[in-house]
């Protein structure tokens, strides 16, 4: 199956809310509130991702991120947000993968891991000196996904509230300065 990128546009609000809301219930059974996961409504993210997509949803101070998206046969399977750190927005070396997600069906396809070469390469491009995301720590799955490109662990840690039920983010990082990080470690 060939995966093909690009930067995500305002029409391309629609898919990428279904991958979004499909990711989510099916990633994140059984760790976040099924009630929760029942509730996710594509109408609702569409209208969320068309206003990050049109820039009318926009974070104070921050620079804009970049949406990108994952393609097979033309249609979108997957999408990265990129974007300054949020936790020192005004340092520009400093950038963050917001979100990564490749709709269930894509799973193993490359979409993932097109959608992360694009991510870095976006910090490649922009000069960012680290990159930083966050991932629920009960998501074994992402973690090992991360862990291939070389982003590691810190031993930094959230308590987040989704549907009511308090869940712990772990930050990964990744030195985006020393270039390609892990090429041999891909595919395993």
């Amino acid at each position: 199956m060939s995966i093909r990128t690009r930067l995500a546009t305002p029409d391309d609000a629609g898919a990428i809310a279904e991958v979004h809301t499909t990711a989510w219930q099916v990633a994140y059974d059984g760790v976040v509130p099924a009630s929760y996961l029942q509730g996710l409504d594509v109408a609702d993210r569409t209208r969320l991702w068309d206003g990050i997509l049109t820039g009318e949803i926009a974070v104070e101070g921050m620079r804009r991120p970049v949406a990108i998206v994952a393609l097979s046969k033309g249609q979108v399977v997957g999408f990265a947000n990129v974007g300054p750190f949020r936790g020192a927005p005004q340092d520009t070396t400093a950038g963050e993968v917001w979100a990564i997600y490749v709709h269930p069906k894509h799973w193993g396809t490359g979409a993932g891991a097109a959608l992360m070469k694009d991510a870095i390469a976006d910090f490649q491009r922009r000069h960012i000196l680290r990159g930083y995301l966050w991932v629920l720590e009960d998501n074994p799955r992402a973690r090992v996904f991360y862990e291939r490109f070389g982003w590691v662990a810190e031993d930094v840690f959230e308590v987040i509230d989704i549907g009511g039920e308090q869940l712990r983010e772990v930050r990964y990082s990744l030195d985006i300065a020393s270039g390609q990080p892990n090429p041999g470690r891909l595919g395993t």
